[in-house]
């Protein structure tokens, strides 16, 4: 017998160590924002205690206990297939429906990141042929108007590895050019990445110079 301690709460059992593991999904009231309007908040947790116990013990407050007053119910059409006698294969399909989860929509675990699509203005004169204007187009899971402060401070990573800065925009940065951009937030990154390269190339078509949208 060992001690087995689950990934994400519903714990403290004196369990064999060939338990099975279950991902647990449960849905919440509004404990954070919703990154949709149409997906819940979800709790997605890991757990060698049934389903239906495990439950039962989060409603009661067991850690996590932020998760007990926003209980609404449980959730088990979204984690079918979920059972495993490996630790480290539990761990792993939680991160992969989560994953899954989170690029649907869903807000899980009070994670509330989301991408967009960005357009900045540059100076026409930077380029020998700005058509109806030069423009960058990126990605970020920043507010805009943060991520072009880190273009234009010429901000590196925390480890110092690379640049965050793109020269042309912190040499020819004029405006965020909300109008010219999507619109809308991207559930995973590389939705964002997608929508960018497909935003530059659609704006190139209408006759604007587009530097980034890589």
């Amino acid at each position: 017998m060992s001690k087995v301690r689950d990934v994400n709460g519903c714990n403290t059992s004196s369990v064999s160590h060939q338990s099975p593991y279950s991902i647990i999904v449960v849905e919440l009231d509004d404990v954070v924002p919703r990154r949709s309007s149409d997906h819940p908040n979800l709790y997605v947790g890991v757990t060698t205690f049934s389903l239906s116990d495990c439950y039962e013990r989060l409603t009661a407050g067991v850690d996590p206990s932020w998760v007990s007053p926003h209980i609404v119910r449980l959730r088990t059409e979204l984690c079918q297939d979920s059972v495993t006698s490996s630790a480290k294969s539990a761990e792993n399909r939680s991160r992969a429906l989560i994953s899954r989860l989170r690029s649907s929509g869903y807000t899980v675990n009070r994670l509330t990141t989301t991408w967009r699509v960005y357009v900045l203005e540059l100076d026409p004169a930077a380029t020998p042929d700005p058509g109806k204007g030069f423009l960058y187009v990126g990605e970020t899971s920043l507010p805009v108007e943060e991520r072009v402060a880190q273009h234009l401070s010429g901000a590196r990573t925390k480890n110092d590895k690379a640049s965050l800065s793109v020269k042309v925009v912190r040499d020819h940065f004029m405006r965020i050019a909300a109008e010219l951009a999507p619109g809308q937030d991207f559930f995973s990154k590389a939705a964002s990445l997608e929508a960018e390269t497909r935003w530059a190339e659609d704006l190139r078509k209408r006759g604007y110079t587009v530097a980034g949208g890589h």
